[in-house]
């Protein structure tokens, strides 16, 4: 951004739709970044040719992902079912119903494992995000983040609005005056005037009171990240040490926030569970609790 022949008025507006921007991009991408780490797999498989990065990725993005042999019999990735499929409309997966990632597609009679036969036959296995999947976590991401983005701005813009609480008297064009409007929004603690200036007179403040505005903004941003990590089956309650919220109240949320975890969790053991009875593969997801406890501690740097 040139600042070189931007007026002042206009290089602030522009600074805020900056800011509104960069947030959003920095949280948004973020989050697209963590969430395929957290939920992780234990597998007792001696060689292991699955990128379970590239698999929660998938799931986080709502797509259903297939987990089976290949054409040289290495369990691995194979794709994702094509978008029109429905367990609801046919409840057991063929070849037809799966695109393919590997040029090299299985055999005609590729099928999915089921316990219609006591998972006796079949190929691969269908991982879900959730067991009824409507909307992607990228997209939920996106939709609290735009809420957060709001939010970040009008604390940013309450912040530039506490540096103008003073009105500078003058005629246009008063060198003397700019001078002391820029050195004051630049934060400079001293002003150089002339012998005719007249602080008195020509400085008036104003009683900008902001700091319980910024307080409300905190908790409500707060609230709203809370929020969010709740939809995606991460236990936060965000407060204050000051709020004097007590821990049964600080608790009453984990109920539904293990539910909601579980429904992770459960929607892959499901598929995984398949696949242990079929073939003796054992695959374990599990929560990584360092990605967990970074997104639970994600604060906009404790909105200082």
């Amino acid at each position: 951004m040139d600042n070189i022949n931007i007026p002042k008025s206009e290089e602030v507006a522009e600074r805020v739709k900056v800011h509104r921007k960069l947030f959003f991009n920095i949280f948004y991408f973020r989050y697209r970044e963590l969430l395929p780490s957290l939920i992780m797999y234990k597998t007792n498989l001696e060689n292991d040719y699955i990128n379970f990065y590239k698999l929660e990725y998938y799931l986080r993005n709502g797509q259903n992902v297939v987990l089976g042999f290949d054409y040289y019999n290495k369990l691995k990735i194979l794709g994702v079912t094509n978008s029109n499929y429905s367990y609801l409309n046919n409840p057991i997966l063929t070849k037809k119903d799966i695109m393919f990632f590997d040029d090299v597609a299985p055999a005609d009679d590729y099928k999915e494992i089921t316990y219609y036969d006591n998972c006796k036959s079949g190929n691969f296995v269908v991982l879900q995000n959730k067991r009824n999947t409507y909307t992607s976590d990228f997209t939920i991401v996106s939709f609290y983040t735009d809420q957060l983005a709001e939010i970040s701005l009008s604390r940013y813009s309450v912040i530039m609005q506490a540096k103008i609480n003073t009105i500078l008297k003058g005629d246009i064009g008063n060198e003397t005056i700019t001078q002391i409007a820029n050195d004051m929004y630049n934060g400079i603690p001293y002003i150089k005037t002339g012998l005719e200036f007249d602080p008195e007179e020509q400085i008036i403040t104003i009683d900008n009171n902001v700091t319980e505005v910024l307080a409300n903004l905190k908790k409500e941003f707060n609230n709203k990240l809370t929020e969010l990590n709740n939809v995606i089956g991460i236990n936060t309650t965000f407060t204050d040490k000051e709020s004097g919220v007590t821990n049964l109240e600080l608790s009453s949320n984990q109920g539904y926030t293990s539910a909601n975890s579980n429904v992770y969790l459960s929607a892959r053991e499901e598929a995984l569970k398949k696949l242990y009875l079929a073939y003796g593969i054992k695959i374990i997801p599990y929560f990584n609790n360092s990605v967990r406890a970074e997104l639970m501690e994600n604060r906009e740097n404790e909105n200082s």
